[in-house]
């Protein structure tokens, strides 16, 4: 069920069954807690259904491993369920999943598929073990719930900014009532009315008041300026609150209700607080349409901020670990000399690699936004920039053909190094994702009377002339890259990068399909003032 704002969410009334006739209930307040979802059983054996096919899953693949790599420790696969089960389960299960594999983990050991540990290697294994499988449980259900929070309140901003949009689309008085309560039925999940009482009528579009609901509404709107009300009609319960004034005319909000449901003591609650917050919404909506707008926006951004920093940080020291395990692996001997396992390991080590920039990439945004970029300008030679970026992403290259126009005398620039080489690795492996393998990617240094040009030039997807000024926005994706997987991050972290040094950076495009030319102007340093320093 959609809900409208943070606040709206955190709204929790306690409802009480209706009497006939109608009756006046106090607002819930606005920070009440929520009420949590009661677990049916049938979720319940979901969740132990979910759990043992990881475990039993784990299981398969241990023995088959136990058999083809005899000297890995199987009881560490164990963790992997763990770690799933914490991120997508919570932290009982997460629990549970270790206690299986703990007891699995035992029919490892010798004697083989026996519940039995006799060496005291084998116990402090185990020991182990449960002590990683309680960390990650504890690590993973928080990042879980941190997670789902943050969705939530995402979504809350994404669902008020959508009812600002449409209100301030909305022609006439009319039009206004009928997006509101559209907006308003879809968050209660139930058919909603917004009745003008200046003229006694419901907003089009909305459910028909039946002639007695609508006769008792002006006389339980007066008692209703900080509550709400339940009017009964036969097997239809109606919850009506005031709304505030439009025009000097009063305007209240009915919820219609089925028997079943006025009698859910949590939904009541929930409606009730939800129509008497209405109004303040609505004024809010109405005072400053064009900051309210800004606002969610910027709210919208924090939160996605927030959880790609956080999501940045959780993975990084997990993928540390899994490094370090596959340079392990990759140096055992069994390995070493078999040449599939060693290519597998050095593949997984390289895209643990790829996947530890991507994280570096998200961090460095953050840093860009909190304004922590820490310059240190070095005078260097380009053309050692150039080598630099081409080595870190070499792995990208491999399928494409890379020319080097460097001069002879290279050109010295005064710039961060660390900086400028993130950039033009950003630019490189963007040239590589929408280029064709087996095609040319350029690379030219250039010397300028006051700068130095590094030219990279593809051959591949190419720009229209609309995104030429969009393709440095963060987050931006083109027509042509929603295929390929990437985080939109990469080209807005090397402009700033590149302007933290001094310097700039330009894109090129004589179209769609024709490829582009990025282009990064850096202050030169001439060769006789580099000279006079060393001297």
């Amino acid at each position: 069920m959609r809900t409208m704002s943070a606040v709206m969410r955190s709204l929790r009334g306690a409802a009480e069954t209706p009497e006939p006739g109608h009756e006046v209930a106090p607002r819930a307040a606005v920070f009440a807690p929520a009420v949590p979802r009661r677990r049916g059983a049938a979720d319940v054996w979901l969740q132990v259904l979910e759990v043992a096919a990881w475990c039993t899953g784990t299981a398969i693949l241990g023995i088959v491993l136990a058999f083809v790599l005899p000297f890995l420790s199987i009881t560490n696969l164990f963790l992997l369920p763990v770690v799933a089960v914490s991120l997508r389960l919570g932290l009982v299960p997460a629990l549970a999943a270790t206690a299986i594999g703990l007891l699995s983990g035992m029919l490892f050991y010798e004697p083989f598929l026996a519940i039995e540990v006799s060496e005291p290697r084998d116990v402090v294994d185990l020991a182990v073990f449960a002590v990683i499988g309680v960390t990650l449980s504890l690590l993973g259900d928080g990042l879980r719930r941190t997670t789902l929070a943050l969705r939530r309140r995402q979504d809350d901003l994404s669902s008020l900014y959508a009812l600002s949009h449409d209100m301030a689309g909305a022609a006439d008085r009319q039009a206004l009532l009928a997006v509101l309560a559209s907006h308003l039925s879809r968050t209660v999940d139930h058919p909603v009315a917004v009745i003008d009482l200046g003229s006694q009528s419901a907003a089009e579009g909305a459910p028909v008041l039946p002639e007695a609901v609508r006769a008792a509404v002006p006389e339980v709107l007066p008692a209703t300026e900080h509550e709400t009300a339940i009017i009964r009609s036969g097997a239809e319960v109606w919850v009506v609150a005031a709304i505030g004034q439009a025009s000097g005319q009063p305007l209240a909000v009915a919820a219609r209700l089925e028997e079943a449901d006025a009698a859910d003591g949590e939904a009541m609650g929930r409606i009730r607080s939800m129509l008497a917050d209405a109004a303040s919404s609505m004024e809010r909506l109405g005072v400053a349409h064009a900051l309210e707008q800004q606002q969610l926006r910027d709210k919208a951004e924090a939160v996605r901020n927030s959880l790609l920093d956080a999501a940045s940080h959780e993975l990084r020291t997990p993928l540390a670990t899994i490094l370090g395990t596959l340079t392990a692996l990759r140096q055992a001997p069994p390995v070493e000399q078999e040449g599939p396992l060693r290519d597998i390991a050095d593949l997984a080590a390289d895209e643990c690699r790829r996947l530890d920039r991507v994280i570096q990439t998200i961090l460095d945004a953050g840093r860009i936004r909190s304004g922590e970029i820490v310059v240190r300008p070095t005078v260097v030679e380009s053309t050692d920039l150039v080598d630099v970026a081409l080595r870190h992403s070499s792995l990208r290259l491999r399928d494409h053909t890379v020319v080097r126009q460097l001069p002879a005398d290279p050109p010295l620039v005064s710039v961060d190094p660390v900086l400028v080489e993130q950039a033009l690795v950003n630019i490189l492996e963007n040239a590589a994702k929408y280029s064709p393998a087996g095609t040319t990617i350029t690379v030219l240094v250039e010397a300028r009377a006051e700068q130095v040009a590094i030219a990279v030039t593809d051959q591949g997807a190419g720009l229209a002339p609309g995104e030429v000024d969009e393709i440095f926005g963060r987050f931006y994706r083109g027509d042509q890259g929603r295929t390929i997987a990437g985080s939109g991050l990469g080209l807005s972290i090397a402009r700033a990068f590149v302007d933290a040094s001094g310097g700039s950076i330009s894109v090129a495009s004589d179209g769609p399909g024709r490829g582009t030319t990025f282009t990064l102007l850096l202050p030169r340093q001439a060769a006789q003032d580099d000279h006079a320093d060393d001297l």
